[in-house]
């Protein structure tokens, strides 16, 4: 499994910022800083990586004009097949990463930068599967799992900062926080707002500046949220 994770870090179009495991522990959600979603099989058939490895050969197979120089019968006609070897070149030039040559599905994507990803599963719907992904800017979006991820369930509106961390509890209950004061406590099914906990005040009291106006206006940000085997939830800013 680590040679699998280390893989999807070195290959994957855009570097994953985060990844989860689906319920049943073989596939791999892979989120990226490009606002994409990727599912890959934790241990992939020799079938299916010979099947992506044959449609990579046809994805990278080089562009070439029909016409040769030996075919175009006007300067004008020549000027313009050499501008577009020209062009063909400079395209392969830009390319930084082949394209992947093992399993792998794209099922959703965001239009900002993606900073966390979970994987769920309702207590109304115990068959279904959910993927819960946060980005840079305030969204929470709830989509359902493959193969239907391109149906949006809704948001978790809320948040006017960005959203770093998503942590799921018990009872369809979700906890984020980010570049906000709060940390926010969701029933994601719903997308209803359960509760807002300050964490603010309780690092600025941590750190015995609650009477320092000058270091209140420091902005905190929450960077981890989990539930320890006490279900008691710990966090970090």
């Amino acid at each position: 499994m680590a040679f699998r994770l280390r893989a999807i870090t070195s290959y994957m179009p855009k570097r994953p910022s985060s990844i989860a495991l689906s319920s049943d522990s073989k596939t791999i959600f892979s989120a990226d800083k490009f606002g994409d979603v990727y599912t890959l099989p934790l241990l992939p058939t020799r079938e299916e990586d010979e099947a992506a490895r044959n449609a990579t050969k046809t994805q990278v197979k080089q562009y070439a004009p029909a016409a040769t120089e030996l075919t175009v019968h006007s300067k004008a006609n020549l000027k313009s097949l050499q501008n577009q070897l020209k062009q063909a070149e400079r395209n392969e030039l830009r390319k930084t990463k082949e394209p992947l040559d093992f399993a792998h599905s794209l099922i959703l994507g965001h239009v900002s930068m993606l900073t966390d990803i979970v994987i769920a599963k309702s207590s109304t719907h115990p068959g279904r599967q959910y993927v819960i992904t946060a980005d840079r800017d305030e969204h929470i979006r709830v989509s359902r799992g493959p193969p239907q991820s391109y149906v949006i369930e809704g948001f978790c509106h809320g948040h006017t900062e960005f959203v770093h961390n998503l942590c799921l509890m018990a009872n369809d209950v979700l906890l984020s926080g980010g570049g906000d004061d709060d940390m926010f406590i969701w029933n994601w099914l719903t997308r209803e707002l359960i509760s807002k906990v300050n964490i603010r005040e309780s690092v600025l009291k941590a750190l015995n500046t609650e009477t320092n106006t000058e270091d209140r206006t420091q902005k905190i940000a929450i960077n981890g949220i989990w539930v320890t085997k006490s279900s008691k939830v710990s966090f970090s800013s």
